[in-house]
């Protein structure tokens, strides 16, 4: 494993890192879970309350996504690499991160996890934000994501999914906000049809 994290002023850093390593899906999101910044702001999705792929923090830059491609139970050998540029300009704060992740599966012969031996998965991805204040009683989002995913595992195929999502809120009194988001998601794969979704949310909250 190893790092380089570049900070050329006070509002951007740039992290890259790469690795090499013997593990599984729960060994992998509790190492990325753990080199997250101490001090972050999650991006996720408005329409679900997902968290998108990179966390927002010019401490240190991380992203999930690497850790959140398959959910496969055997164990892998994982090689890969992952860059994030983040900035803040004003009120404003923007990153991208992007990467590339292989797995090999290592599954014990006479066991339900045979068929997945030598089985490889490979992942490159894209992630995106730009998020803001508009004043001072409201606020946006922005997010976007490509991933292209290949796999010669049984049952499986190669395929992208993208999609992006934008956010609106205002804060109407101290304790009733409202808010309005649009989102867009896609997935393409070699063996079935292509599937897209839209979503849109209008709602307001109140706050005790």
């Amino acid at each position: 494993y190893g790092s380089f994290a570049y900070a050329p002023d006070a509002r951007s850093q740039l992290n890259v890192s790469v690795y090499d390593n013997l593990t599984g899906f729960g060994g992998r999101l509790n190492q990325s879970l753990a080199a997250l910044p101490v001090e972050f702001q999650a991006n996720r999705n408005p329409l679900t309350g997902d968290v998108t792929g990179c966390v927002d923090s010019l401490d240190s830059g991380s992203c999930l996504t690497n850790a959140l491609g398959s959910v496969r139970s055997a164990a892998f050998r994982a090689r890969g690499v992952m860059a994030t540029y983040g900035r803040t300009f004003g009120r404003f704060g923007a990153g991208i991160g992007g990467g590339y992740d292989r797995k090999r599966y290592i599954g014990a012969a006479g066991t339900v996890l045979a068929a997945l031996n030598g089985t490889v998965e490979e992942n490159y991805w894209l992630n995106a934000y730009l998020n803001g204040k508009l004043g001072e009683r409201a606020n946006f989002t922005t997010n976007a994501y490509v991933n292209w995913f290949q796999s010669n595992a049984p049952l499986s195929s190669d395929g992208t999914a993208l999609g992006a999502s934008a956010s609106y809120s205002r804060l109407l009194t101290d304790h009733l906000s409202a808010t309005a988001a649009l989102g867009i998601d896609g997935i393409s794969r070699e063996t079935l049809p292509d599937q897209w979704t839209a979503s849109a949310l209008v709602g307001v909250r109140y706050t005790f």
